[in-house]
This record gives structure tokens, sequence and C-alpha cells, in this order.
């Protein structure tokens, strides 16, 4: 290969990986507008709690550090998460050198299970009508509560960290808190606002900007009061790396995904040589698996998943009529239904028993179908190969004496007769044995002379 040629493959694909390390980027928070003026950073922390959310707070309390800003206001709407990614976003909060603002909104939103430990880190905490927070007990996969002294530790660890991260806030506040954690309690914004839970009530970003203006907060020792009424709002987006993996973490996609990876592997096995089904199911596949890296699955699933794939392969190399499709189903949904079995798993999406056993019945078809081809296909007659010549007809071109040329599917090909007896050229004949490339042949009246002929017996 020429340097040339060389340099026009190379230069796309060089373009390529600049304009995704640009989209995956962290965005550059907006200039101030006018000098002096106080401003305030502004995240709008959407979803379930995991990896991608916790880099964007700690980004985010990064910029407002960097330009020194008046304050960092969270915008919270969260079903819960990890309760470990949780621990290090409240870590980061507490260790803030800029106050931070919890906004529980807008109208709808919540801040459910780990959500409500987010809040109370917060130096000032803030919700909208018709919010909620709370129901923050450990679950099952299913929903139920879970009756086992692992699940007691859990909740009566975190209901201690709300306890302390609310630390002079009224009694009913923390009895709110140990329910939230003990009971799965949760409460509306007014109510959790008439105990003492949050500090104030707010509409929108605007409205939390008047509303904590003047109050006091303790920061890392020190108090400090907000200047916030006429603050100039910075925000800072999330990066196309970190919508994608909110987008992605998602229990019924990551299972569709990986049927579709299937789907794409089995047609390329089918239809060797294509490519594209190929390439789209090892794509799908890996955005299958992705996903469920960045769940906190139950990793026992997999084992059942991985046993699902070698059944549903079998039976297509060794069909067996369904029952290695069947048996692949049945493992599939078990090994699904175990792998999001997690409680955290919740957080980030439901998945429906009867979409994994959708899933599993469809894949299973579509493997049976396969299986089918395949076994008629095994039953069919050869086309191809010296099989393929037996029983074909043929044209003799020279007299076989007993051995001449006939042509055989527009090729000359050498013959002799079966039964030694001279056949004329112009003869049509049928191809009864293939010795490498000589045909043996014989004429068509006698092959049916030598099969047996029914009589009837008198009575």
């Amino acid at each position: 290969m020429n340097k040339s040629r060389f340099l026009s493959i190379l230069r796309p694909l060089f373009l390529m990986i600049v304009g995704i390390l640009l989209l995956l980027s962290p965005q550059p928070a907006a200039a101030q507008s006018e000098t002096g003026r106080p401003q305030v950073v502004v995240l709008e922390a959407n979803g379930a709690i995991f990896g991608p959310f916790a880099s964007y707070i700690e980004r985010g309390i990064s910029e407002a550090e960097r330009i020194e800003a008046e304050a960092l206001i969270i915008q919270l709407d969260t079903p819960g998460g990890e309760l470990q990614t949780t621990d290090a976003i409240v870590g980061a909060m507490q260790t803030s050198r800029v106050p931070i603002v919890v906004f529980v909104g807008p109208r709808g939103a919540q801040a459910g299970s780990a959500g409500l430990l987010v809040t109370l880190a917060g130096h000032v905490s803030v919700m909208a009508p018709q919010t909620n927070i709370g129901a923050s007990s450990v679950i099952s996969g299913s929903g139920a509560e879970l009756d086992s002294t692992l699940a007691d530790k859990i909740n009566e660890s975190n209901a201690a960290l709300g306890r302390s991260l609310a630390e002079g806030r009224p009694d009913e506040a923390i009895d709110q808190i140990n329910a939230a954690f003990l009971e799965a309690a949760a409460y509306s914004s007014q109510e959790a606002f008439e105990s003492g839970l949050v500090d104030y009530m707010a509409e929108d970003i605007n409205d939390v900007l008047e509303v904590v203006d003047g109050h006091t907060v303790r920061l890392l020792g020190d108090e400090v009061t907000l200047n916030t009424r006429d603050a100039g709002i910075v925000p800072v987006e999330q990066t196309f790396f970190e919508v994608f993996m909110i987008f992605i973490a998602n229990p019924t996609l990551a299972s569709i995904f990986l049927s579709l990876g299937f789907f794409g592997l089995v047609a390329e096995v089918r239809t060797p040589g294509v490519g594209i089904p190929g390439i789209l199911g090892l794509v799908f596949f890996s955005l299958g698996l992705f996903g469920i890296g960045l769940l906190p699955v139950n990793w026992l699933g997999m084992v059942f998943v991985v046993l699902a794939i070698g059944l549903f392969l079998a039976e297509l190399f060794t069909p067996t009529l369904g029952a290695l499709a069947i048996g692949g189903a049945i493992s599939l949904a078990a090994g699904l239904w175990i792998l999001f079995a997690n409680p955290e798993v919740q957080a980030f999406g439901p998945i429906s028993p009867w979409a994994i056993v959708g899933q599993s019945v469809l894949i299973a078809a579509i493997f049976l179908v396969y299986a089918v081809m395949i076994v008629q296909t095994m039953r069919e007659q050869p086309r191809t190969g010296s099989e393929g010549l037996l029983g074909q007809t043929a044209r003799v071109t020279l007299d076989l004496e007993p051995e001449g040329s006939v042509l055989l599917m527009g090729e000359r090909w050498k013959a002799i007769a079966a039964d030694g007896h001279t056949i004329p050229a112009g003869a049509d004949v049928e191809i009864v044995e293939v010795k490498g490339l000589t045909v043996i042949v014989q004429e068509p009246e006698k092959a049916l002379a030598q099969s047996p002929t029914p009589t009837l017996s008198p009575k």
C-alpha cells in the first residue's frame, strides 16, 4: 500500500476519533455575563443513581469550585439506585468548598430511596410542590420487602447515615427518616416541609434563588450566608457519554439488545459470507452486555444465559425438533430473571416478567424454525457433487459400444452403458452411477422394466 492511499484511509478514521472525543468531552460552563455578579452552577440530575450520575455531580462540584460560584444547585429527580454510588456522592457533597442546594423538582419529581440521602447531604434542601421523598428501604427484585438479616442491616445503616446528615433538624423529621428506611414510608413535599425534613418549597430554579437568599449554612466548619437573589445561572450539561450510559442502563433495553444480538449472530451462521447480520448482531450483543455491566445485577443469572446460548446453538447443529430450544428458552428466562432480581436494579426501570418470557419464547421459536430448515435440507436429495448427478437425464452424443460420451447439464462426459449393450447417439439415458469423471448410464425404459410390477392373482 502506497503512502497516499494509507493517508486517505487514516484521515477519515482520525476525524471520526476526534469527533467522538469532542462529543464525550465535558461541555464548558457558560461565561459570566456581568463582572462581579454572583454565579450559581445548576445541574439537572435525573434518573437512577449509578456511575454516570455520580460523575456528573462530581464534575458539577468541581466546576462550581473552579469558578468560585456562590452555590451549586442540584435539581434532583431520581427513583434511587446504587447505595455504594450514593455514598460516594454524599462524600463529595460533604467535602465541597461551595454550598450545595438540592432542589427536588420540577413538579412530579421524586427523591426516592437513595435520593433521600442525596437530598439530606445538601447544605440546603428545597422541594417543588407535588413532589415526594422517601420509600428508602431495601426491596427485593419483585418489589416486596426482604425478610433477611442483611436487609435489616442495610436499612439500619442507611437510617443512621440519614440521621447523621439531618443533625439539628426537628424530631419529627428524624422520625420520618427512620420510617423512610425502616418502613419504606414516603412523604409529599408539603409533609416534608412542615416536619422540617427539607428547608424550603419553591416552584422552579428562579424561585429557589429567591427563597435560599440570605440562608446561612455551615461549610467545612465556617458559616456562609448565601447571596443568590440576583445570581447568574451557569448550567453544566451532561456529556454525550453520560447521556448514552444513562439511556442504555435499562434492564428491558439490555435484554432486548441481547435478543437482537442472538438473532444477528444466528443469521450470520445460517448465511455465512454476508457479514451484515453478524456485524449488527455483534453490535447489539455488545450493547446488551455493556448495559448489563452498568447495572447492579446478580451475575449468577449470566450462567443460565450462557447455558441458554449453548442449548440454542446445539439445536442448530443437532436438531432435536425443539427439545433443546425449549430448554434454552427456560434457561434464558430464568437467567434474565435472576440477572435483574437485585433490589437496586428497580431504580433503573422495572422489567416485566411477560417481557422476559416473550423474548425467551420468541428466540426459541426462531431457533426452532432454523432447526426445522436444517432437517429439511438434510432430507432433500443432493443437488451438487456426484450424488446430485444420480437420476439425471443425459443425451448420448457418441454411440455407447458400450463406451462413448453423453451431454449432461451442458457438459460432455465419458459414459459407459450399464448392461454393455450399444446405445445409439441421440438417445436419452439415465445416470445410475458416477465413477470419477465417468458416468454409468442405462436407458430409462430398462430402468422401468427392472422395477417390480404389481400383478393381480386370480381368485
